[in-house]
């Protein structure tokens, strides 16, 4: 799971960048083993699972703060002042987001019985993995990111174009990005229309499977 992450990591962000995003992924586990330790708890199949699911979302955090870095070096800004104004903007988002996703699991921590015994390993491991992730995301990798990250170099227009779309003119926006750009655009104009075709789409997501059976 650990490799496909980081293959897909490398794919779309390059090599340089998937480096700082998988430095999250040991640094998260081992303090999320370390915290069961502490515990008196061992590592058993429920661990492992928990591990798995957390990998997909314990690099969410660095991403966010690697591709902001990016982009401020884009515009000019020095490799350790980019990622110093990387963590320094992202860090309530991500602080919001990883806390969102414990506040989900936090409840099976008082789950009754043999199967809460069981169980609590699942949110144990989830919210220690996932809160070391926040300490990697905001400390570790912006620090080695300004040491490590390469900064981006690109010509004077390509330069203004990206600080035209960061104020909000979409003109001169391509491909996908402009799609998206158009898409949101509309879905902003019209707000109901687009509340109510989401409570339509729920309702008949509810009714379809109702009448499966399942």
């Amino acid at each position: 799971a650990i490799i496909l992450v980081v293959i897909v990591i490398i794919a779309i962000l390059g090599v340089r960048t998937a480096l700082l995003v998988g430095i999250s992924i040991p640094g998260s586990f081992l303090t999320g083993l370390l915290v069961l330790s502490v515990f008196g708890l061992t590592v058993n199949i429920v661990v492992l699972f928990a591990l798995i699911m957390a990998v997909g979302m314990l690099v969410d955090g660095a991403i966010v703060v690697t591709e902001f870095a990016d982009r401020r070096m884009q515009e000019g800004t020095p490799r350790k002042e980019a990622y110093r104004d990387a963590a320094k903007r992202m860090a309530w988002p991500i602080t919001a987001s990883t806390a969102t996703t414990l506040a989900a699991f936090a409840p099976l921590l008082f789950w009754p019985d043999i199967t809460g015994e069981l169980m609590k390993y699942l949110p144990l491991t989830l919210i220690a993995t996932l809160a070391a992730s926040l300490v990697m995301a905001l400390l570790f990798v912006p620090v080695i990111g300004g040491i490590i990250g390469k900064p981006q170099v690109i010509n004077p227009k390509a330069q203004q174009e990206m600080v035209e779309l960061h104020n909000g003119n979409f003109e001169k926006a391509t491909g996908i990005t402009k799609l998206y750009y158009k898409t949101l655009f509309v879905a902003i104009q019209h707000p109901w229309k687009v509340l109510l075709s989401a409570v339509l789409l729920a309702g008949g997501v509810g009714f379809t499977y109702s009448k499966a059976g399942l």
